[in-house]
């Protein structure tokens, strides 16, 4: 899919937080937009590795305004998973055509991401299942679940960043081949260990 034809699709994301909007905050409409759009300053989706912005990927996401005065801030819109949402979705685009999409919401969407994925896919290829510490010294369970073939990859990992998060990724091979490459080429020690 390119870029164009992301913009062109109806808005998933929905604003959870729109019927508390009063005289003091006001609340936009849910649409998709990119980091860099003209008045978009900064979006709390758009991160890109060091690899990504040398190869000019874009970020995308839902999200809607909030804006206090004459200020404005864009805030993640939440995207329905089965019964329940996630509000940390990226779409980025290598070379304008759609190479990953990114999807980090709370643990609790395990069982219904995994119920979605099986049917489509099958079995996971691969299943790693280990534990994972806190700072303060707990174990926890950790399990990174992927699904591997010629064209593309998916990931689900849980936790991600925090204990009680999970993160589901959907990447082109071929995208990920160019990441890679100009990774090593930035770094080339990065295969020494």
């Amino acid at each position: 899919m390119s870029l164009a034809e992301w913009r062109a699709m109806p808005v998933l994301g929905q604003n959870s937080l729109s019927g508390l909007g009063n005289s003091v905050i006001k609340f936009g409409p849910v649409r998709g937009v990119c980091a860099g759009d003209s008045g978009v300053d900064s979006l709390p989706m758009s991160f890109r590795t060091e690899a990504e912005s040398k190869a000019n990927v874009v970020v995308c996401g839902y999200a809607y305004s909030e804006g206090i005065g004459t200020t404005t801030m864009w805030a993640p819109a939440s995207i329905s998973i089965g019964e329940l949402s996630a509000s940390d979705v990226q779409y980025k685009f290598l070379d304008d055509h759609l190479y990953e999409i990114s999807v980090t919401g709370n643990a609790r969407l395990l069982d219904e991401v995994m119920s979605g994925l099986r049917a489509k896919w099958g079995e996971p290829t691969t299943v790693v299942n280990d534990t994972t510490q806190n700072k303060a010294g707990a174990t926890f369970p950790h399990t990174v679940r992927s699904w591997v073939n010629p064209a593309a990859i998916i990931r689900v990992e849980t936790p991600f960043s925090k204990i009680d998060d999970l993160n589901v990724s959907y990447t082109t091979a071929a995208g990920l081949a160019k990441i890679d490459a100009i990774e090593k080429a930035m770094n080339p020690d990065i295969n020494k260990m």
